[in-house]
């Protein structure tokens, strides 16, 4: 045996094993047992997807196929295509057993988000949802996602926890998210971090937020809410009696929304978490907010953070954490530097009750922005309050100093009988006492004091005083006049929003021998009435071009006269439009309900027309190509 090479005999690989092959899911181990078996789903949906994926060939992926017989199911970052989305949603339409879906990561889109909504509103048994970075906010469709998971929101009823942070939704779809807010009754946790909500879009979430009776815990951070939004979202706080933890952080509330949160917190008393750090909150907002904290009884964690508070600041919020009434238990103030003198009242409160807290640092001396310091009172002042309190006559006063009786004395004499009545005149004030009866008179002998120099000094010492009392008083007027402007800011209703369709159709405005096709709509929720088109006409009649029908007639001048937009009899309101109505020899696309403020309107924008003999008045070569006409 040792003079013949040793020859490996050949294997042979049975067929079967390359026919499972060609279904192998990924590198991940399959699961044999269950793919083997021949009993029914039991509730999971797994048959149902390995049939649809062998049918429209995808390759099943075994993370789905052991998920679909757990209580929670993660697909993060898989990149899930339309085909897999749509197999993925008919295997969970089955499935019973799933409570926890997390598809974070994913592109799903509007189309994704649509089939998804879709088996929502079959499947009740899924309590956590995560749609969390899946570019929902982006525009490819014509039914937005937003309006989608509204739909989830008002009908489903098994969801208690939803996360859509990281969609970059913006002021449109905040429409949707709210008409969802003010419906849902179920959803307890809702994420709505990391999007473009503006001003506009926050005043939708805030009035729906104070409808609403069922979210406890809501995340707003990252976001772009200020001024009206943001005192939107405060005001919400007045009425809502469920929300306990609200994350508001990083967003730019400054004065505006610190002064709304400061007169809430006086009032609210079922908050319990606040998040508000880096919102641009400067020593102004942090008085208000320590005037709110004096009376509040619920608030147990204030994280305030990155915000320009000043030592000033920290001072005035750790007075309100110190009264009887506020039940504090947890300050953070990180990247806030204090006061030695702060760290004291701490310790004093913490003897107290429980209470913890955390800032960015111990500094030797007072911020120079916001620091307080109290108005110098004038020399002649001080002169003034003497008189006063010995309840005399400046006469009287000059009497006492004049020995010789002559209403007139030298100015060191004087001097020394002013520090000898202790009035609390230092050196340099008595200086600048004579200083000021020097300048009372100018006629007196030089290095003299008399009688009628001292009335004037007091004189006017006391219009002076009187003066700066009317301009303070002037300023606080304003300043209140200012502070309840802010507090009574108007919001937008949410009203409900009738659906339509339109026939596919191609629409032109004729007016003479004038002939445009319009490619566009979009709402203007100003509110401010339209001006006159370029025709100079008051009325504008648009007709089908197929079967001349009119299509739209409104008078200008008048906002709240509602459009009656009719194609092949049918009607829709001011506050309904599609998505995008039409293009140029292109079929209308599908009606998309957009709530809208009252009162709004539709703007026509983007119309091509050629000149014509009938246009009056005429306009300017360079705006011949494009026409802007405003529909009330």
């Amino acid at each position: 045996m040792a003079g013949y090479p040793y020859v490996v005999p050949p294997i042979s690989i049975p067929d079967s094993l390359f026919e499972e092959a060609e279904y192998d899911t990924d590198l991940e181990e399959a699961d044999q047992n269950d793919h083997q078996s021949s009993s029914p789903d039991s509730g999971t949906g797994r048959k149902s997807y390995r049939k649809l994926c062998e049918k429209v060939q995808l390759i099943p992926q075994t993370a789905i196929v052991n998920n679909l017989s757990g209580s929670s199911m993660i697909i993060r970052n898989r990149s899930l295509g339309v085909k897999d989305v749509q197999v993925l949603i008919t295997a969970l339409k089955k499935n019973t057993r799933i409570e926890c879906l997390d598809l974070e990561g994913n592109r799903l889109e509007g189309e994704g988000a649509a089939r998804i909504s879709k088996m929502l509103l079959e499947n009740k048994f899924i309590t956590h949802l995560s749609l969390a970075n899946t570019s929902l906010g982006k525009v490819s469709s014509d039914v937005p996602a937003s309006a989608s998971i509204s739909d989830v929101m008002k009908h489903n009823n098994g969801i208690t926890c939803l996360n859509l942070s990281g969609n970059d939704f913006t002021e449109v779809d905040a429409k949707f998210i709210a008409s969802g807010i003010e419906a849902t009754e179920h959803i307890t946790d809702l994420d709505l971090s990391h999007n473009n909500f503006h001003e506009e879009g926050a005043q939708y979430i805030g009035r729906a937020l104070a409808e609403n009776r069922s979210i406890e815990k809501m995340n707003l951070s990252w976001n772009h809410i200020r001024r009206r939004g943001a005192v939107s979202i405060c005001r919400a706080l007045h009425r809502n009696k469920v929300l306990t933890h609200l994350d508001l952080s990083w967003n730019g509330f400054g004065y505006e929304g610190a002064l709304m949160l400061g007169q809430v917190l006086k009032r609210n008393r079922y908050l319990k978490e606040l998040n508000i750090s880096n919102n641009r909150i400067t020593w102004q907002g942090a008085l208000f907010i320590a005037n709110g904290l004096k009376i509040n009884e619920s608030l147990e964690t204030l994280k305030i953070g990155l915000n320009p508070l000043t030592t000033t600041g920290c001072l005035d919020l750790l007075e309100g954490i110190s009264s009887e009434c506020c039940v504090l238990k947890t300050l953070d103030m990180t990247g806030v530097p204090v006061l030695a003198e702060f760290e004291l009242m701490a310790k004093a409160v913490q003897k107290s009750r429980d209470f913890t807290y955390v800032h960015g640092g111990v500094v030797s001396h007072h911020d120079k922005l916001g620091e307080r310091i109290g108005k110098r009172m004038e020399p002649m002042q001080k002169v003034i309050n003497y008189i006063k309190r010995m309840d005399i006559r400046p006469l009287e006063l000059f009497r006492g100093f004049d020995k010789a009786a002559i209403f007139e004395m030298g100015n060191e004499a004087f001097k020394n009988r002013l520090k000898r009545a202790d009035m609390g005149l230092h050196q340099h004030e008595l200086d600048e006492v004579i200083e000021l009866l020097e300048n009372a008179d100018k006629g007196k002998r030089e290095g003299y004091v008399n009688f009628p120099q001292l009335t004037h000094g007091v004189k006017n010492q006391i219009d002076k005083e009187r003066q700066e009392k009317i301009v303070a008083r002037r300023k606080a007027k304003k300043l209140k006049q200012y502070h309840h402007k802010i507090i009574t800011t108007t919001e937008p209703s949410l009203q409900d929003v009738k659906s339509a369709t339109l026939n596919p159709g191609t629409v032109e405005a004729h007016r003479g021998n004038v002939t445009g096709q319009i490619q566009a709509v979009t709402v203007n929720s100003s509110g401010r009435s339209p001006r006159k088109t370029q025709f100079g006409s008051p009325t504008r009649t648009l007709h089908n071009s197929r079967n001349a029908r009119p299509f739209v007639t409104s008078p200008y001048g008048n906002s709240d006269h509602l459009l009656n937009v009719m194609n092949s009899s049918k009607l829709i309101s001011h506050r309904t439009l599609p998505k995008l109505l039409v293009y140029p020899d292109v079929t209308l696309a599908q009606s998309v309900e957009y709530p809208s403020p009252q009162p709004a309107s539709m703007s026509v924008i983007s119309m091509s027309m050629p000149l014509g003999s009938g246009l009056a008045p005429p306009v300017s070569k360079n705006r011949r190509k494009k026409r802007h006409l405003h529909v009330p």
